[in-house]
C-alpha cells in the first residue's frame, strides 16, 4: 500500500479555482466521506457506497479518492491535477483535462 500523501487541484474552464480559496485551484485537506450503504454508485466498473455531501462540493472517499459533485459545474473543460509525495520525498503530479457537457455521452 502506497504510504504517501496526495494532493488535488482543480480549475473551472475559466480557469478560477472549483472550490475553496486557493487561486491555483488547490483542493485543501479534503474529509473523509460520510456514506450512504444502502445508496451504490458504478463509475468505471467499480461499485462504491454513494457519498454523502454535508453542504460542502467533494470529499476523500478513500486513500488517493477524491469524489466530487459536480452538479454545479458549468459546460467546459476543467483542469484537474493530482500529486503524489512517497514518504522518501519523491514527487509525481498528473494533470487531466474533463470536459462537462449538457449532452449525454453513451458509456
Amino acid at each position: 500500500t502506497f504510504r504517501g500523501t496526495f494532493r488535488w487541484w482543480c480549475l473551472t474552464p475559466d480557469r478560477k479555482p472549483c472550490f475553496g480559496k486557493h487561486s491555483n485551484g488547490w483542493i485543501e485537506d479534503p474529509e473523509t466521506c460520510a456514506t450512504d450503504i444502502n445508496q451504490r454508485l458504478t463509475v468505471g466498473g467499480r461499485t462504491f457506497s454513494a457519498p454523502i455531501f454535508y453542504g460542502g462540493s467533494y470529499c476523500k472517499w478513500a486513500r488517493g479518492v477524491l469524489m466530487v459533485k459536480t452538479a454545479n459545474f458549468t459546460s467546459g473543460e476543467y483542469l484537474w491535477s493530482v500529486e503524489i509525495e512517497a514518504t522518501d520525498g519523491r514527487t509525481a503530479k498528473k494533470d487531466i483535462r474533463i470536459t462537462m457537457t449538457e449532452l449525454r455521452v453513451p458509456q
